[in-house]
């Protein structure tokens, strides 16, 4: 399975708690969810002005669905000395 979304590099990645998504960090200043299943873009997350350097998952709760970003917190890195927290 190849995943292709990012316009630059993609510089990190993490699964999600239950394995069902990944996460990629890229210097284009995005990060990605993707169903780890089919490949398919779950979500595009835009919000940092310069590149992404790390990208990591929390679970919150016990709940173990997965819509969206469900029941999970993603956080992502950028060299704008940011720290955005995305929660679902």
């Amino acid at each position: 399975l190849t995943l292709e979304g990012h316009s630059r590099e993609v510089n990190s990645v993490d699964w999600s708690p239950e394995g069902s998504q990944l996460a990629s960090a890229s210097y284009d200043k995005t990060a990605i969810v993707w169903d780890s299943i089919s490949g398919e873009k779950v979500a595009t997350l835009k919000g940092h002005t310069d590149a992404l350097r790390g990208v990591a998952w929390m679970q919150k709760g016990d709940s173990d669905t997965e819509t969206d970003l469900g029941s999970k917190m993603l956080v992502t890195a950028s060299d704008d000395e940011t720290l955005i927290v995305w929660d679902g």
